[in-house]
């Protein structure tokens, strides 16, 4: 079977898109304190901050969490192994767990909640075993349990159906010129 220099361009472009579409479905955006909003709380010689994204946290929705320690006098960023973050909701533990810091970027979670409410956030940075500091804060969630069960994304449809068309006319060209 020839394939012939055009086919192999088309397949070429055909691999990028699908890629292009692919990642897009799966990556999510992480801002710096671009647009999202953090909790900030001084402790003895720490600014903990905790930066979340989106700003107004809705049930059935992602919510990414950033966490940050800075010395207070300096201004410079603490080193720290790991956090430890406690979700809880009336005293009921939701999520716990530790989250490695990375060496680059930030330390993070995503969480999604499951009820509307009000949601304590715990943390404790520690390096290694010790711990550094520890903090809480208050957290509303809102939003309709029922919206966010019956509102599907239409962005996989929309790359499903793309992938479809792009693949079909491909075949076309590929038959043409094989």
């Amino acid at each position: 079977m020839y394939i012939s220099k055009h086919s192999t361009y088309f397949l070429t472009l055909y691999a990028v898109i699908i890629t292009a579409c692919v990642f897009s479905l799966f990556v999510q955006p992480v801002f710096a304190h671009g647009t999202e909003v953090s909790f900030e709380k001084e402790i003895g010689d720490y600014l903990v901050d905790i930066g979340y994204d989106p700003e107004k946290p809705e049930v059935g929705l992602s919510e990414r969490f950033d966490f940050g320690l800075t010395d207070n006098k300096t201004k410079v960023a603490v080193s720290f192994s790991d956090v430890w973050v406690r979700i809880e909701k009336e005293k009921n533990t939701v999520f716990a767990g530790g989250i490695h810091n990375p060496k680059f970027g930030k330390a993070g979670l995503i969480y999604t909640f499951p009820e509307l409410g009000e949601y304590s956030i715990s943390v404790r940075f520690q390096n290694n075993e010790e711990t550094i500091i520890e903090a809480s804060f208050p957290l509303k969630v809102a939003g309709s349990a029922e919206k966010s069960k019956k509102s599907l994304p239409i962005q996989p449809f929309i790359w499903g159906i793309l992938g479809v068309v792009i693949g079909l006319l491909l075949s076309k060209v590929i038959k043409k010129y094989a």
